[in-house]
């Protein structure tokens, strides 16, 4: 388990989902859209990216500062890949 999910560092899950498993299914057993993060807890890549603290926080405060413009240019590109 990485460093970040011991400490906190990623921030709070929304109330209304829960994450899923490496099966793609929560502890139900029912199917969860996966996401993004190693827990599928976050919706978009903006989130996956703002929820990160650590080693992380560096490229999360540039990214945080790019212009609407250049954040979205560089969303599209990721969305791409």
């Amino acid at each position: 388990m990485s460093p970040g999910v011991l400490t906190g560092e990623y921030g709070e899950p929304s109330k209304d989902q829960e994450p899923a498993g490496e099966d793609g299914k929560d502890k139900s057993g029912k199917d969860v859209k996966v996401g993004y993060l190693h827990d599928s807890r976050a919706r978009t890549l903006t989130e996956a990216i703002v929820w990160h603290g650590g080693e992380g926080k560096a490229s999360r405060d540039r990214f945080i500062a790019l212009s609407k413009t250049d954040r979205e240019a560089l969303l599209a590109f990721l969305g791409s890949l």
